[in-house]
């Protein structure tokens, strides 16, 4: 019984699965590559200090077509959203924090 108690949590808890896009270290982003429990693969995206629109667009253009859950920026500061840096994602929550 006990066996089977374990098996049930470990399948059932959120790992780490890769569905992230590769940023280069100059990029100030992290990203944690996610699967749920129905198995649907997922990224969490947290990008720090980004400052310029354009640093925003090349962020984004590295995840289009994929299934992004979460995108949070943070500490960043822009004059305005390009209109189209968001054209081909999908992002179902974004954070922005300061």
């Amino acid at each position: 019984m006990r066996l089977l108690c374990l098996v049930v949590l470990v399948t059932g808890v959120v790992g780490t699965h890769s569905q992230c896009p590769n940023f280069t270290p100059s990029q100030t982003c992290t990203c944690r590559g996610m699967k749920d429990k129905s198995g649907e693969e997922f990224s969490v995206i947290t990008c720090r200090d980004l400052h310029s629109e354009d640093a925003l667009e090349r962020i984004l253009a590295a995840c289009k077509e994929l299934p992004i859950f979460e995108l949070e920026l943070i500490d960043c500061s822009f004059r305005y959203l390009p209109h189209d840096a968001f054209v081909g994602t999908t992002v179902e929550v974004s954070i922005f924090l300061n």
